[in-house]
């Protein structure tokens, strides 16, 4: 059976920048969320959370929750998985009311 870890490597097979140096900008000046069921590399850009690799059921969620400090939006693209340039943003409030979490105790987490 793979492991999130396989799957993000196996996604990023022909991609420009190799896996080893995503990994590396991300543990350097991103952040990654692991469990063995999930898998998360994002940033912080300006007000924004921009996932750049989601792997694992549950993964939303529990990225969510572990955010360091509340930021208002999200964004992604589907670029590995699909090869989709177009840049979704999106509400974090929106999302946090879909999967029933706590905006309030998110939003007072601060850098």
């Amino acid at each position: 059976m793979k492991t999130v870890w396989d799957i993000a490597y196996d996604l990023h097979k022909g991609s420009i920048v190799s896996y080893e140096e995503q990994l590396a900008f991300y543990m350097s000046n991103g952040y990654i969320f692991s469990t063995p069921s999930s898998l998360v590399w994002a940033e912080a850009v300006d007000d924004v959370w921009m996932i750049y690799l989601m792997v694992g059921k549950g993964s939303i969620p529990s990225f969510i929750n572990a955010i360091p400090y509340w930021l208002p939006r999200f964004g992604y693209t589907r670029f590995l998985l699909r090869n989709e340039h177009s840049l979704r943003i999106g509400s974090m409030e929106r999302i946090c009311k879909f999967y029933s979490l706590d905006v309030n105790s998110l939003k007072n987490r601060t850098k």
